[in-house]
């Protein structure tokens, strides 16, 4: 919403009462000062009923057309009342048409562009978002835990040795590069230069994923033979850190859903591939414990 011309109401912290201000929108942090727009406001008004705000405004239609490009928004407010940045997602990025007022009818557009570019526009601005989840979600939340899982349950058969370790490095290697990629994704949508929405948790967390993970592949360079001694320490890092990746990794992409508000098939599909991995993972974890005892008690 930078650079709109805005109207909006929210409670007056002093008062307690509503209040209504008028503001040019030219940053996302939560500071205003009640002003002039670039047309004239002659009366204002606002209303608070079941948590919902009415406003009331009569003002002169810019340029004398009856065709104005609206845009509306809710949002929270900061401890001292003042509004800040609403979320950049799902409903909060479509709330916009342009509205004759002399027929009432309203259309998707925005800046005279047709309503059918238009659709396909707000479609590419979302697509790397989806972009973003999809190569996360398939690397950090399933191709790692996959490869994870093929290293502990396949190495207790001597019969699969090295099949295991190769199909253990083709699978974390592949996840790393698409997690990569993906984190790239990332950081293009999340610079505060575009003025985007900022997350955090979940950008901190992809970051040190990126960083332990690349830790991990330059650390299969030096990886010394069984019979050094140093291999006990080698390992013991390795693992430290892999099942440190698997549990931020799948952390991180519920973190990612939520910000990205997809449909409820998508979580729904995710969450399933994480409990079917689960289920997996505990079946294995019991089989291969009484291989080893049974190793154990030979």
């Amino acid at each position: 919403m930078l650079g709109a011309n805005t109207v909006f109401a929210y409670h007056n912290p002093a008062t307690g009462v509503v209040a209504v201000a008028t503001a040019v929108v030219d940053s996302y942090a939560p500071a205003f000062a009640d002003g002039d727009l670039v047309f004239a406001v002659y009366r204002r008004g606002a209303e608070y009923t079941d948590g919902v705000y009415a406003i009331h405004a009569t003002v002169a239609l810019p340029g004398n057309s009856t065709r104005q490009n609206i845009v509306w928004q809710a949002g929270t407010s900061s401890p001292d009342g003042l509004p800040e940045s609403h979320q950049a997602f799902g409903d909060n990025v479509m709330s916009s048409r342009s509205w004759d007022f002399r027929s009432a009818e309203a259309a998707v557009v925005v800046d005279d562009v047709p309503a059918a570019p238009r659709e396909s526009v707000y479609r590419a601005l979302l697509r790397p978002k989806n972009i973003h989840g999809v190569l996360n979600a398939v690397s950090w939340g399933v191709l790692l835990p996959l490869g994870v899982m093929l290293a502990r349950y396949m190495r207790v058969f001597p019969s699969l040795d090295p099949a295991w370790f190769y199909l253990h490095v083709a699978c974390q290697c592949s996840g790393y590069v698409v997690g990569s990629a993906g984190w790239v994704f990332g950081l293009t949508l999340g610079s505060p230069a575009k003025g985007a929405l900022q997350h955090h948790g979940h950008r901190n967390i992809g970051t040190a994923l990126f960083v332990l993970s690349t830790l991990q592949v330059s650390a299969l360079l030096i990886r010394p033979k069984k019979t050094v001694k140093v291999r006990f320490y080698w390992n013991l890092y390795h693992w430290s850190v892999g099942y440190t990746v698997v549990v931020l990794g799948v952390v991180n992409v519920f973190k990612g859903i939520g910000i990205l508000q997809p449909d409820q098939k998508y979580r729904h599909a995710y969450l399933g591939a994480v409990l079917v991995l689960a289920v997996v993972a505990f079946v294995l974890e019991l089989v291969t414990l009484t291989v080893r005892f049974k190793k154990g008690r030979r």
